[in-house]
């Protein structure tokens, strides 16, 4: 049998991930990868009001690409970044700061929204101005996203509608400047239910 330490294993290892990625690749549909409710208006408001925007995930890069491109999002999103495409996957710095690179944009004046702790811890690793965990998409328990913050998460949110009034200050508000970013998550916090 074949060892972990045999070259024969570790070649093995890739040739069955890539034959996974492919297939997981090409079951991609608006249909088997449903985006959360008003998730594309959010995205589109986004890059409406000038955002520069930009997806890291930890799978495949082909993966993310194929779920944009089913949902027609893959235009307003400047860079898509996967764990196969960084030296280093979340939640090392690596991939946020390469996205950030490619937008053109300080990791300073950037703001991550991901929906587990090694998204905020990479968010926090690469010096981003804040981080934004999202419980409605948790990968991880909303209770391994709260205890994350504070500690990586600047902030976690349970609704889509919550997001929108992070980023926006409300549902027809002007986009939000990082430089103000700190000021506002501090009252964002300690004001539970948007007005």
């Amino acid at each position: 049998g074949l060892e972990p330490d045999d070259e024969e294993f570790a070649s093995l290892g890739r040739r069955l991930a890539e034959a996974f990625d492919s297939r997981y690749i090409r079951l991609v549909s608006s249909e088997t990868t449903p985006l959360f409710e008003d998730m594309g208006r959010l995205v589109e408001r986004a890059a409406a009001a000038g955002l520069s925007l930009g997806c890291l995930t930890n799978a495949a890069e082909a993966y993310a690409e194929a779920v944009l491109t089913a949902h027609d999002l893959r235009r307003f999103f400047g860079v898509v970044r996967g764990a196969d495409t960084v030296p280093r996957p979340k939640p090392a710095p690596d991939g946020l700061l390469a996205c950030c690179a490619d937008l053109g944009v300080a990791p300073s004046r950037a703001v991550y929204v991901g929906d587990a702790p090694t998204d905020g811890a990479a968010a926090r690793a690469a010096g981003f101005a804040a981080s934004i965990g999202v419980a409605w998409a948790a990968a991880e328990s909303r209770d391994a996203l709260l205890a994350a913050s504070g500690e990586d998460f600047d902030l976690v949110l349970d609704t889509v509608a919550d997001l929108e009034y992070a980023l926006f200050l409300g549902p027809s508000g002007p986009a939000l400047e990082t430089s103000d970013l700190a000021a506002f998550l501090a009252h964002f916090v300690s004001t539970p239910e948007p007005p």
